[in-house]
Parts: C-alpha cells; structure tokens; sequence
C-alpha cells in the first residue's frame, strides 16, 4: 500500500472516534510500528487532531468526514456557512493539496441560515480567502455559495418543507438578484441554489484538469 493511500486509510480507521492501539494499526495496514508512527506523524503536522502517544493509543474525538478521493481529480469540500473552515477542515485541505492534480471547489452550505446573508456572504469569502493564504493554499479556489435545503424544495417541487427563516433569507436574496418581487418560482430557487454554480465549477475544473490529456490520448 502505497503511503498516500496509507494515510487516507489511517483517517478512515479513526472516524469512529474510538482509542486505537498503536500494534493494531500497524497489524491493520500491514507496516510496522516505526511506519505507523511516521505516518501519525505526518498527520499531526498536516493538522489532523490526533490525540494520544506510543504504548498508550490513539484516536481522534472529531470524527472525519472524507469521502474516497483515490482517483479522484476535483474534491468538493461542504463547509458550514454559519463555522467555515474548522481546524477539520483546513487539515482535510491540506492533506488534499499535498497531491499533485487534486484540484479543491469549496461549497459553504446553509447560507439559508444567515441573518444578513448579503452583507455575511462576502464577509465569509473574505475570510476563507485569507484563512486559504496563511496555510499556503491556493486562494483561486472556487468558491460557491448555496443552499442544500433550497436545492431540495426546487428539485421536490416542495418548497413547503422551507423554514420561515429560511423563506426570509430566499427572499432576500431573490431580490438582490433582480427577480422582482413575485413569488419565488422553483426555477429560480434552484438557481439561488448555488447547485448549478457548483456542478458548473465542477465542469471547468474537470475540464481543466483532465481535457488536455484526453485530448491527446485520442488523437
């Protein structure tokens, strides 16, 4: 197993939050004690909240979520837009940005949630701007804005399962956009989604990333 793949394995191990002995890790992924310690180390320093020491255990209380990224070329990464960047996610990051064509799109959800989401949305870009420079990655990440609870009611047809704060926040920000002022209509709530803004981040990236090289493998 090659030590990329190792780590990613080691960070699925220790989502459940419980103590790990160092013996079976090292048993589990098939190295030795002294691998397995360099590889809790390396976590560590990528800032995974590894807790424990050697004879003892280890184990992480805040459970991960990482989705499979082997062979993967685009990684979104869901924040909160109410607690963007937690130190869980910088180390998630940064573990991703070690690799070479791993490219981030950063999606911060529930912006529904927001009391003043005009002014608070490029508050919040601004600040993961600047939090993405001081840990030295790429700041022309994307970045999008969106609603997971709006995308629902737009493809359910249901926009009845919309809280009041959350019909208030729509509301507003179909305005900002210059909808006018009738009823919000599915379409366009789909469209405040930030969904279509994120699938076509996607696309930009994948085609950037992997384009050229299918380009010429088919020539």
């Amino acid at each position: 197993m090659r030590r990329t793949d190792r780590l990613f394995e080691l960070i699925q191990i220790f989502r459940d939050g419980r103590l790990k002995l160092g013996r079976d890790l090292a048993e589990q992924l098939g190295v030795s004690l002294r691998t397995l310690y360099r590889d809790i180390d390396t976590l560590v320093a990528s800032g995974v909240p590894v807790e424990g020491e050697r004879g003892v255990g280890y184990m992480v209380r805040e459970q991960i979520t990482l989705r499979s990224l082997r062979g993967s070329e685009v990684c979104v990464v869901v924040l909160a837009a109410s607690q963007a960047l937690t130190t869980m996610d910088m180390a998630l990051m940064r573990i991703i940005a070690q690799f070479e064509n791993r490219q981030i799109i950063l999606f911060v959800n529930r912006i529904d949630e927001l009391s003043d989401p005009i002014n608070q949305v490029p508050e919040i870009r601004d600040r993961i701007q600047g939090t993405l420079k001081q840990n030295n990655i790429d700041t022309n990440t994307s970045i999008v804005f969106g609603s997971a609870l709006w995308a629902e009611a737009a493809l359910t047809g249901n926009p009845d399962i919309l809280t009041e704060e959350s019909r208030e926040t729509l509301n507003t920000f179909y305005l900002a956009a210059g909808f006018g002022d009738q009823a919000a209509s599915l379409d366009k709530i789909w469209a405040l989604s930030g969904l279509p803004d994120l699938l076509l981040a996607m696309n930009e990236r994948i085609a950037e990333g992997t384009g050229t090289p299918s380009d010429a493998r088919t020539r």
